[in-house]
């Protein structure tokens, strides 16, 4: 059965200018009798966001085949701080050859939050007054703002 390198990939990456970019590169290979062979592998994303996530093969300087995980669209923090997929490699035996045969791996995606939303006031008209006499540095009011980022 194919296997990966790893059980469990971990990405941590901003939440902006994520679109298009590389986010991991996942290996997958055969073992037979305790050696590495090259075989035909076919990745696929087996659960998870298909629409936000996409894969696009390769091959390593090995000649092994290899897969890279990328973002198809912006993806925000406020939105959904993780993703979960799970990547499948299915050998490409020729009918006739053994079974198809296949592996695993989880990439898990978290997104780190930037400061990426503009504050807004709990009103949007805010009346005070301010005696005429107040002293210097007298507290004419209190107004709170909030954005929808978590720090």
């Amino acid at each position: 059965d194919p296997s990966f390198d790893l059980e469990q990939y971990i990405v941590s990456l901003p939440e902006t200018n994520n679109t298009g970019i590389n986010l991991v590169t996942l290996r997958a290979a055969e073992r037979v009798g305790g050696r590495v062979i090259s075989t035909p592998l076919e990745y696929v994303i087996a659960s998870g966001n298909t629409t936000v996530f996409s894969l696009a093969a390769g091959e390593d300087s090995s000649g092994f085949d290899i897969v890279h995980v990328y973002s198809n669209a912006s993806l925000d923090f406020e939105t959904q701080p993780r993703f979960t997929l799970e990547v499948m490699a299915v050998n490409q035996r020729p009918t006739g050859e053994g079974f198809q045969r296949n592996g695993t791996t989880i990439v898990s995606i978290n997104l780190i939050d930037v400061n990426d939303n503009y504050p807004t006031f709990e009103q949007s008209v805010i009346n005070t007054s301010v005696r005429e006499d107040a002293s210097r540095n007298t507290i004419v009011g209190t107004f709170v703002a909030t954005d929808a980022d978590s720090g």
